[in-house]
Formats: structure tokens, sequence, C-alpha cells
């Protein structure tokens, strides 16, 4: 099972309520209140704003930050407490990882991790730099330590990681905006994978002979 994560988790607040909690019917009312919601227009509709809403504020839209090889950078630091703020997302970040290994584990499949990058934010020398306009530096900090999260859980798990975010590079023209691929930077990608893959595959189909 390839999973393909780290953008979503880097926008995710660490102190929202855990998914499963949220949704358990603990009481007759609570029942009650799922199927009003779930046949409602208008929670509908507030669901929906209110999704849309926190991917902008997380710069998640598509096409919000365009990328092209005449991008503007600007120079740009983290916040003062960005480390404490990227701490507490790694470790509610890596409950959610481990809950989700479990439920691989119990499809009967083996969970692969691949870290993800953003092109909105960058180190050069040392120094951040961001695409004016866009919070570029902060958003790529924050995976950057998400990606850390997940590639120390693999180690101390044994699950299989592949760092996409460090081993491939990419071209501004293969990304439509900060996040989102065109079928150029996709092609790359399935390029990358089969090559980081086709070791593993060939392993596990030769330890099942």
């Amino acid at each position: 099972m390839l999973i393909y994560l780290g953008i979503n988790d880097a926008a995710v607040n660490p102190r929202a309520a855990w998914y499963e909690d949220s949704v358990r019917y603990k009481s007759r009312w609570r029942q009650f209140e799922h199927y009003v919601a779930a046949r409602s227009a208008l929670r509908r509709l507030y669901v929906s704003l209110r999704g849309y809403w926190q991917a902008r504020r997380s710069q998640l839209v598509h096409d919000e930050v365009p990328i092209t090889p005449g991008s503007v950078w600007e120079a740009a630091s983290l916040p003062p407490d960005f480390e404490r703020m990227a701490d507490e997302k790694v470790q509610a970040y890596r409950e959610r990882l481990r809950r989700l290994t479990e439920l691989a584990r119990s499809f009967g499949a083996q969970p692969i991790y691949i870290t993800q990058k953003r092109m909105d934010g960058r180190l050069v020398e040392g120094e951040w730099q961001q695409i004016v306009g866009s919070d570029g530096a902060l958003n790529t900090a924050t995976i950057m330590a998400i990606n850390r999260g997940t590639l120390a859980f693999c180690r101390e798990t044994g699950e299989v990681c592949i760092d996409l975010a460090e081993k491939i590079e990419f071209a501004p023209g293969e990304f439509a905006d900060a996040l989102h691929t065109n079928p150029a930077g996709s092609a790359h990608i399935a390029r990358f994978l089969a090559g980081e893959l086709g070791p593993l595959l060939c392993g596990a189909a030769g330890s099942r002979r």
C-alpha cells in the first residue's frame, strides 16, 4: 500500500479532536445529531466552506501559488517559536501514523510511506526564501519537519519509507502550483518510484519462492 503523505498533515491542527473519537456514537443523541447532519444541505455547505477556508489559510488550494521558471523569490524567516510548533505537529502526526500503520496491516497490506515536498519555499546557503505572496518558507519548513517524523517512525518501527522529498529534484515546469504536479511532474514521480519499488518488490517475490 503506497501512502504518499505529509503536505496535508503539515496543515493539521495538532490540537484538533482525534477523528475516531469524534465520530463514535456515544449516545442516542449523538446518533440523532449525526443522522441530521448527514442529511442536511446547510450542514454540508458549512462543512464545505470550513474545509475551503482551512485549505486556503494553509495555501493548499489548487493554483493559489503558481510555480513557473519566472517565479519571483524573496528572503523570509521562520517564526521564533517554529520549533515548538513543529514539534507539536510532528508528535500528533506520529500518533496518526501509528494508527494508519495498524489499519494498513489489518487489511493484510504492507504500508510503504513516501514523503512529499512543496515548491514555494527553499533553503539557500542556510537562508530561507519563498515565492513572493506566499508563506512558502513556513509551509516548506513544516513539511520538512513532518518528513523527518516519517523517517524517524520508519527507523524505529522497521516500516518502509521512500524519501522522495530528499531524493527527487523537480523542475519548476513540473508543478502546476506549490503542491500539485502537472503530467510531466507526475511522470517524473512514476519513474522515480518504479526505480525505488523494483528492488523491494523483487525481494518480496523472491522471499516467497
